[in-house]
C-alpha cells in the first residue's frame, strides 16, 4: 500500500509499503529429528535452505538447517522437483525456493525419503541418511537487496549477527560456552555453593584499575561506580553467614584494550567462609579438570604444579610462564662473569635451541632476525642476542652495550648457559633493581622468542595443557625501585588492597612491608593468566592498618571503606577465594588467542560496539539532567 508521510514524523516522501501477516505452521520436529523412521512422513521444520542448485528447469538441490543448541545437526539434503501432475502447492514452493534468499527465515512442509543410492561406492549413502522433498514454502521474511553473500564473504563487526550466523567458529564458541557455565554451575552447586547476584550499581572505591562512573539525576556530583568486580559485595555475604557463594559475574574497567581485555568482561566469581588458600585452590583444580574431561573429553592430571612468584621471575622472567617450555630457563651469569659481579652489575640470559627433528642453524639464523627485527631494544635497553658460534658474538656484545672485559668470558658465559651445540641462539641482558611487576625485560625478550619459534614451527610443547599455580607474590609493590629508600612515595598492593599476608610474615608488616608475601595465588594455563585468588582479610585492624599506615591513604578515601570495616568487625569468618577470567577460559579452550572471538557481542580495540554505535553522543538537554555539561 502507499502511504505518505507528513510532519510530524520528519519523513519526506512517498514510499510503497507491503506488509503481510505472517501465518505460518507448527513445526513438527527439529532437523536433528529426522531419521529413517519417518519415511514416507511429512513433516514440518523451521530455519534456512543453504545454497540452491538448479539442475534444470524443473529440478533444484539444497540444504536445509536449524541452530538449535547445543549440537545443531548437519544440514539435510533437499530435492525440489515438479511436473505436471504437482500440486500448486508445489509448484509454488518450487518457484519460491529458486528465488528465495538463503537468509530468508522459512516454514518448510516436505516429505521424508531414503535417499537413492550413489552409483559411486566411495559416495554410497548409510541406510540411515534421508532426505527432504519440498511440498510447501512459508518464507517468514524478506531480505535485502544489498545483502550479498558467499562462501567466501567475510562480515565486518558492524554486521555481527551475520557473523555469528555464518562462521561456524563464532557459533562453536557461543554453544560451548553456555556447555562451560552450565557445567560449572552443577559442579559449584553440588559442592553446596549458593549463587548470589550482586547490585551492577556500586560505588567509587580506590581498587587499582580506572572505573566507569553512571551519573545519577540527584546530581551534586553524585554517581555509581560499574564494578571492577564483586569483591567488596562476596566479602559481605561472607559476613552474612553465606558460607560459599559464586556467580557468574560481569565486571567492568576502563582501562587500555588489547587481545585479552575487553571494558566489559565475565567471571567467574568464588568465595569460601572458613577456608584457606589450599581449600580453594584444590576446588578449582577439581572444577578444571571436570570441565576439560566432560567438556573437551581430555584427562589431566589430578594436581597442578605449584611455584613461588620469585622463582617463576628468577627462571623465566615472568610471572605467567609457559611450562610447556619450562626447559628454556634463565641463569644468573655472576659466577661466569665475577668482575661485573662486584661491581654490582646483575647479568642473566637463556639460550634456545628448536626442538623439531630439523632444527639447523639456517633456521635459526631466520629466527634471529625475524625476533631482533621485531624486537629492537628490551623496554628501552639495549640486549644481547645472537648465534653461538657464528664469529659474530663479539660485535653482539659492543652493539649491545656489554663489551666483554676478559676472553675467557664468552667460555665462561657459554658454559654457564650449556651451550653445547650449533644454532643455539644467545640472549643476554642486565637486570637492574628487585624482581616486581609481571615480566623482566629479559623475561618478555624470552617470551617474544619462544612464541616466534612456536609460530615457526621450531618449538613444541610437551603437553597440549599446562597448568600451575603461582603462589608466595609480594603483598606490595614498590612505587620506586629501591623500596628500601626512605621517603619515597608509599607502597601499592600488588594485587588488591583487600589480600591477607602470609601468617609468617606478620611480624615484619611494620619494619619491611616490602618483604612481605600475600596469600595469592595465580592460576597460569600456558602462559596465560586464567585468574587469581586469595585468602582476604578478615579482620577490621589488619585491614584499617594497611589502607591507612601501608597504603597511606588519604582520609577522604578511607572513609569509602567503613562499610567493608564495619562489616568485618562484626565477627566476618575467615575466607578465601578466586575470580577465573570467563572469557579466558573459554578462549583457551578453544586455542583462540582474543577474547573477542568467544564473546557474542565484543567491543573493538577503541572500547566500541561498533554494531550498535556505542558509546553515543548524549544531547546537552540529557546532560543537563544529570547536571553535566561539556568540557
Amino acid at each position: 500500500m502507499k502511504c505518505d508521510f507528513p510532519p510530524p514524523f520528519g519523513i519526506k516522501g512517498t514510499y510503497n509499503l507491503q506488509f503481510t501477516t505472517v501465518e505460518f505452521p507448527a513445526a513438527t520436529h527439529r532437523v536433528a529429528d529426522i531419521g529413517k523412521e519417518l519415511i514416507d512422513k511429512q513433516v514440518v521444520l523451521h530455519g534456512y535452505f543453504g545454497t540452491v542448485r538448479k539442475a534444470g528447469k524443473f529440478l533444484y538441490f539444497s540444504s536445509f538447517h536449524d541452530y538449535y543448541y547445543p549440537n545443531p545437526a548437519r544440514p539435510l539434503k533437499v530435492v525440489s522437483y515438479i511436473d505436471t501432475p504437482s500440486p500448486q502447492t508445489t509448484k509454488t514452493a518450487h518457484q519460491t525456493l529458486g528465488s528465495l534468499h538463503q537468509f530468508t527465515p522459512v516454514a518448510l512442509r516436505a516429505s521424508v525419503y531414503k535417499c537413492a543410492p550413489s552409483k559411486s561406492p566411495e559416495k554410497r549413502k548409510s541406510d540411515d541418511e534421508v532426505e527432504l522433498r519440498v511440498k510447501e514454502i512459508f518464507p517468514l521474511n524478506s531480505v535485502s537487496e544489498n545483502l550479498i553473500y558467499t562462501p567466501k564473504t567475510v562480515f565486518p563487526l558492524e554486521k555481527r549477527h551475520l557473523q555469528l550466523r555464518t562462521t561456524k567458529a563464532l557459533c562453536e564458541a557461543l554453544r560451548l560456552r553456555s556447555r562451560t557455565a552450565s557445567e560449572c554451575r552443577k559442579f559449584l552447586e553440588g559442592n553446596d555453593f549458593l549463587e548470589v547476584e550482586t547490585p551492577l550499581l556500586f560505588k567509587s572505591t580506590p581498587e587499582g584499575a580506572r572505573e566507569f562512573l553512571v551519573p545519577t539525576r540527584k546530581g551534586n556530583g553524585t554517581c555509581y561506580a560499574l564494578p571492577q568486580s564483586p569483591q567488596q559485595y562476596k566479602q559481605i555475604l561472607m559476613a552474612s553467614g553465606i558460607p560459599r557463594y559464586y556467580q557468574l559475574a560481569k565486571c567492568f574497567r576502563d582501562e587500555d584494550l588489547r587481545a585479552d581485555r575487553q571494558p566489559e568482561f565475565t567471571q567467574l566469581d568464588i568465595e569460601m567462609s572458613f577456608a584457606t588458600s589450599n581449600d580453594v585452590m584444590d576446588l578449582v583444580e577439581q572444577l578444571i579438570i571436570r570441565i576439560w574431561d566432560n567438556i573437551l573429553g581430555v584427562r589431566i592430571g589430578p594436581r597442578f604444579q605449584r611455584a613461588p612468584y620469585w622463582w617463576t621471575m628468577k627462571n623465566y622472567g615472568t610471572d605467567k610462564p609457559d611450562m610447556r617450555y619450562s626447559n628454556h630457563r634463565i641463569k644468573s651469569l655472576h659466577e661466569a662473569l665475577p668482575h661485573l659481579a662486584k661491581a654490582g652489575r646483575s647479568i642473566e640470559g637463556f639460550i634456545f635451541y628448536g626442538n623439531t627433528p630439523n632444527y639447523n642453524t639456517d633456521q635459526a639464523t631466520e629466527l634471529l632476525e625475524e625476533f631482533k627485527r621485531e624486537n629492537p631494544s628490551a623496554g628501552g635497553d639495549n640486549y644481547v642476542a645472537y648465534i653461538a658460534g657464528s664469529g659474530k658474538e663479539t660485535q653482539a656484545y659492543i652493539e649491545g652495550g656489554m663489551e666483554l672485559w676478559h676472553e675467557v668470558d664468552l667460555a665462561n658465559i657459554h658454559g654457564a648457559l650449556w651451550v653445547h651445540r650449533p644454532g643455539a641462539i644467545v640472549v643476554i641482558k642486565e637486570r637492574h633493581g628487585y624482581y616486581s611487576g609481571g615480566n623482566t625485560k629479559l623475561g618478555l625478550l624470552r617470551t617474544a622468542l619462544l612464541n616466534k619459534a612456536v609460530e615457526k614451527r621450531l618449538l613444541r610443547g610437551r603437553s597440549d595443557y599446562a597448568f600451575l599455580w603461582v603462589v608466595d607474590f609480594p603483598l606490595f609493590s614498590p612505587t620506586t625501585d629501591d623500596p628500601s629508600q626512605p621517603g619515597r612515595a608509599p607502597f601499592s598492593p600488588t594485587h588488591h588492597p583487600f589480600t591477607a599476608p602470609i601468617a609468617e610474615d606478620i611480624h615484619i608488616l611494620r619494619s619491611t612491608p616490602h618483604r612481605v608475601r600475600a596469600e595469592h595465588y595465580d592460576l597460569v594455563i600456558n602462559g596465560i593468566e586464567l585468574g587469581g585468588g586469595s585468602r582476604r582479610i578478615h579482620e577490621a585492624a589488619l585491614q584499617k592498618y594497611i589502607l591507612e599506615k601501608v597504603l597511606k591513604m588519604p582520609q577522604e578515601k578511607l572513609q569509602q571503606f567503613d562499610h567493608l570495616l564495619e562489616v568485618l568487625d562484626s565477627g566476618c569468618p575467615p575466607h578465601a577465594g578466586i575470580a577465573l577470567g570467563f572469557d579466558r577460559l573459554i578462549a583457551v579452550m578453544m586455542g583462540r588467542d582474543s577474547i573477542r572471538d568467544v564473546i557474542a557481542f565484543p567491543k573493538n580495540t577503541k572500547g566500541a560496539d561498533v554494531m550498535v554505535g556505542s558509546p553515543s553522543v548524549v544531547l546537552d538537554k540529557e546532560l543537563q539532567t544529570y547536571g553535566l555539561r561539556r568540557s
